[in-house]
């Protein structure tokens, strides 16, 4: 490239994170510093766009070559932004013991190389997302609505397209707007149209519920303490099941008969959510 072309390639990137992180109304970044490349230029273009200030760095080494760790620390140095160091090797071995007996054992198919490297960097978002909240002076909690929507004994899950848990069956749902969302019922109606566009009008939907629960353990979600009311409705007076189809962050949206649904195969604790709510 010519050096007219990397000027104006770099500009291109400034301006998208200053645009972004306007539109989002956020001001301050965290950063996984690996001490590679990738994240060390990420970090360059954040100190860049938002000022040093504002971008925070998180060294997580898990098994990793003690030279990624010096490499980050010099990139502290480099860039003179805040760092600090989260070790996951413990977190690791104890999620890796957790899922192989609960989800792989017995299962040949299993890449454990693979399954390692996933569980790592599922561990690495964790660790980041809560990363954002430490100099809060309490922890924060979050307010979500999921839709456990029935018919003919089946009920409509989604196929996690995201993290955490890509994947892994679940209840349409998701976090509470709060400049749109009137209600945490309003909040589960409007994911439920977004991550399924289920051919079921509004109204109808509003007019079917039958029942609203909420769900507030201090461990059912990995990212930290998030609270769900969940909300059934029923569409059993529908002509046969309603079309949908996978939108947003979900990868598929099926309707699945009530009694093939499998603790192991469920996000979190949608499981329980579905069996307290209409038994399984």
């Amino acid at each position: 490239m010519k050096p007219e072309q990397i000027e104006y390639a770099k500009k291109h990137v400034i301006d998208f994170i200053q645009n972004y992180m306007y539109s989002s109304g956020r001001k301050n970044v965290v950063i996984g510093l690996s001490g590679g490349l990738d994240s060390t230029l990420v970090a360059w273009f954040a100190t860049q766009a938002l000022g040093k200030e504002h971008v925070f760095g998180l060294i997580m080494p898990c098994n990793s070559n003690p030279q990624d760790a010096i490499d980050a620390w010099l990139l502290e140095q480099w860039l003179d932004i805040d760092i600090a160091k989260v070790p996951l090797e413990e977190k690791l071995s104890t999620v890796s013991r957790t899922y192989v007996d609960y989800f792989a054992f017995g299962q040949s198919y299993l890449n454990p190389q693979l399954f390692v490297g996933n569980i790592k960097a599922r561990l690495r978002m964790i660790e980041q997302y809560k990363a954002q909240f430490a100099d809060l002076p309490y922890p924060p909690s979050f307010n979500t609505g999921d839709a456990l929507v029935t018919c003919k004994g089946r009920v409509l899950m989604i196929r996690r397209g995201q993290f955490p848990a890509q994947g892994s069956l679940a209840l349409p749902g998701g976090f509470l707007n709060v400049n749109t969302d009137a209600s945490l019922v309003d909040c589960a109606l409007r994911e439920l149209k977004e991550e399924t566009s289920i051919k079921v009008p509004p109204a109808v939907l509003r007019g079917s519920i039958k029942a609203v629960r909420t769900f507030d353990h201090m461990h059912r979600d990995p990212r930290g303490r998030i609270i769900t009311t969940a909300v059934h409705i029923d569409v059993s007076n529908e002509i046969g099941y309603p079309k949908v189809r996978a939108e947003d962050d979900a990868a598929e949206a099926i309707w699945i008969p009530r009694h093939q649904i499998r603790r192991e195969n469920c996000f979190g604790d949608h499981y329980d959510t579905i069996d307290t709510m209409i038994g399984l």
